[in-house]
């Protein structure tokens, strides 16, 4: 193991760090493959950070690294590889904001890429994180929706009318109730609102 420089470790100790962040012996220097992301993404070129980042070993919260990688493929425009990276992150031990954002992104993506199951699965995982907003609820009231789960649907479309109502999400809950074939409750509700 290399150990390190003496100019580093007098300055860093003076600060009280026991584990010098500029030492390569403990992983404070990028790696090759980091540098070159950071260039790549500072040049705009995120398809080629996010390969680069892949390579290189995370220093420390895989989830987090993870979730770096995804945000770069993300504005790469590859769906697919974000999902991966996302998916990656969500079985890593996160904070709960990490998990809640990792939680909605591959709701979003997996509802984008058409699979409505695994993007219920991450809208629940995210409002059971804590993220419990009105937005949540409706984005899982429109999954449920395509999948013709009416009772469930219109459940999630009550949770979010309950946190902000809106003339919007009345409407889901009338087509919900037309669709369980109780029109004469569909009718009354706009009023109610």
């Amino acid at each position: 193991m290399r150990s390190c420089p003496s100019s580093m470790r007098s300055s860093e100790t003076a600060r009280g760090d026991h584990a010098p962040k500029g030492c390569a012996a403990h992983g404070g220097y990028p790696q090759l493959h980091e540098r070159l992301g950071y260039l790549y993404a500072g040049n705009g070129s995120y398809a080629s950070a996010a390969r680069e980042f892949e390579q290189a070993p995370p220093r420390r919260r895989p989830g987090l690294w993870h979730i770096r990688i995804a945000e770069l493929y993300g504005k790469a425009g590859d769906r697919s590889s974000q999902l991966a990276h996302l998916d990656l992150a969500a079985a890593e031990p996160l904070e709960p904001a990490s998990r809640r954002y990792v939680e909605r992104q591959r709701g979003f993506l997996y509802s984008q890429l058409g699979d409505t199951e695994h993007s219920i699965e991450a809208w629940r995982a995210a409002a059971a994180a804590g993220l419990d907003d009105s937005a949540i609820h409706l984005d899982l009231g429109f999954a449920l929706l395509q999948l013709q789960r009416w009772d469930a649907a219109r459940a999630e479309f009550l949770r979010s009318n309950e946190r902000e109502p809106s003339p919007r999400t009345l409407y889901y809950i009338a087509q919900c109730y037309r669709k369980l074939g109780q029109p004469a409750i569909a009718i009354k509700l706009p009023q109610v609102g």
